[in-house]
């Protein structure tokens, strides 16, 4: 059984302690700031491995470590790491989306083998982290054996492993800020406007939530082509006209240049699915002539 040290123990890395035992590894050591919490964790993990801070470890016994904490502290983390003495460390992997396994350098000097794995969820808190990991898509990227290794970690988590090319670590994750962050952020977007409408945030929120739950699984079903659905999908000029003037009308310019934007991508969607190109050009010159457009 390989046996594993986790360098900070937040929502990823609490996630992945409760979660690796079952995976056929053991976690001997989680190193933390906040070593109370980091107590309780353990006491839920059947190793019931120490705890300490990064001051206070002395040596890394552990055949594989885990650096999981904030992106911004990889590197230095990986500098002071790379001081301790090391008895029988072989893979070191950080997860962060869009830093490669190149910040972990030091680690590499110091003789580990490194590569990033990141999982492609949202991760709110270590529990529902280490449930949602089943299933799962992880982007992994590093040196050649570390890469191998992580993908076998990985399947045991009941994931899915695919490789990302390490120059490209940072636009993948972008990708994943759009379709997860940008989403939320986009629902924001949605409130303001129903909120406009006289709806209560609560109503707002029992309302909106079925239809992005429904419009998820036609994308998991058919994929952006084919889940488009409304007046761009159907080139209905008439109705995207209605919405900019009424958009136009409450003065929110975040709302007015997110809901430009976005239609020209839907226009380019409906238009590839063969909507009319007439009715295509009036919805793109509608969307364009206005002192707001998005300068594309």
């Amino acid at each position: 059984m390989r046996t594993v040290t986790i360098v900070g123990v937040g929502r990823v890395g609490g996630a992945l302690a409760l979660s690796l035992t079952n995976a056929g590894f053991e976690v001997v050591r989680l190193v933390t700031n906040d070593v109370e919490a980091a107590r309780i964790l353990s006491t839920r993990i059947p190793s019931n491995p120490s705890v300490s801070t990064l001051a206070g470890l002395l040596k890394i016994d552990s055949d594989c470590l885990f650096v999981t904490t904030q992106d911004s502290k990889i590197r230095n983390t990986a500098l002071e790491l790379a001081k301790i003495p090391i008895q029988g460390g072989e893979f070191a992997f950080h997860t962060s989306g869009a830093l490669s396994s190149t910040e972990l350098l030091p680690l590499e000097e110091a003789g580990w083998r490194a590569a990033s794995v990141h999982p492609l969820i949202s991760i709110s808190d270590p529990e529902r982290g280490a449930a949602s990991f089943e299933g799962a898509y992880f982007a992994v990227e590093g040196e050649v054996s570390a890469v191998k290794m992580a993908t076998t970690l990985v399947r045991q988590l009941g994931g899915l492993p695919f490789e990302v090319e390490t120059d490209q670590k940072a636009l993948y994750h972008a990708a994943a800020v759009v379709a997860c962050g940008h989403l939320v952020a986009l629902v924001e977007i949605s409130q303001r406007m129903l909120a406009h409408c006289g709806l209560e945030n609560e109503m707002i929120r029992r309302a909106l939530i079925p239809l992005i739950e429904s419009t998820v699984a036609n994308l998991g079903e058919h994929g952006p082509a084919k889940a488009l659905t409304g007046p761009f999908q159907r080139a209905d000029a008439e109705t995207v006209e209605k919405h900019l003037q009424k958009i136009k009308e409450i003065g929110d310019e975040d709302v007015d240049r997110v809901y430009r934007l976005l239609g020209l991508v839907s226009t380019e969607i409906s238009a590839a699915n063969g909507a009319d190109p007439g009715r295509i050009a009036r919805i793109r010159n509608s969307i364009l002539l206005d002192k707001n457009k998005p300068r594309c």
